[in-house]
């Protein structure tokens, strides 16, 4: 049989009245259509949604590689990050495609052959700003403060400890991560 056929525009109105506008909050939703318009003038608004393949993604990544942030000539380049940001808005318009229009997309893209690399994102905490904080928290909130910084445990885990799940002769801590698989951590310096 014949396939059924939607242009890009229409996708993305559909998954703006069933997906993003239920979900996210309105400056998420801000931010979003603003991706969505650069994609859009992109992709072509009367483009099959069919006929976007890996060569649409490559020449997306290549214009994306050469975007400047906020549109400003004088600023850099967009990060790696942001590129991979677009490319699943645009993966999350295909799959709203195939998954709840029920439209086959037989030459959809392959992704993960366009998400860019990145670094991890880190930030560090000044000392001025360790200072700031143990002055104005009470003992017990900076005792817990300053345990999730020396153990490295996310501040929920901190939180839902329970002293069965520390083995102080050990030296360990056992607790469950976010994925339910089970973890610990030495116990060192301060901590212990």
């Amino acid at each position: 049989g014949r396939l059924r056929n939607i242009t890009w525009l229409a996708a993305l109105d559909s998954y703006f009245v069933e997906i993003l506008r239920q979900n996210w909050a309105a400056g998420s939703a801000t931010a979003a259509e603003t991706r969505f318009d650069w994609l859009t003038d992109q992709i072509g608004e009367r483009t099959s949604v069919l006929a976007i393949d890996d060569d649409t993604l490559k020449n997306l990544c290549k214009a994306l590689r050469a975007k400047r942030r906020f549109d400003d000539p004088t600023k850099d380049t967009i990060a790696p990050r942001t590129i991979n940001t677009y490319i699943h808005q645009v993966q999350a318009v295909l799959n709203h495609v195939r998954d709840d229009l029920k439209i086959p997309l037989p030459d959809a893209p392959t992704w993960s052959k366009h998400l860019q690399e990145t670094e991890q994102r880190t930030r560090l905490i000044s000392a001025r700003e360790l200072t700031s904080i143990e002055a104005e928290a009470d003992e017990d909130l900076w005792n817990c403060i300053e345990f999730s910084l020396e153990s490295a445990i996310r501040k929920r885990s901190t939180a839902l400890l329970t002293w069965d799940q520390v083995d102080l002769e050990a030296g360990v801590i056992r607790f469950r991560n976010k994925a339910r698989s089970r973890g610990k951590r030495k116990l060192k310096g301060q901590v212990r």
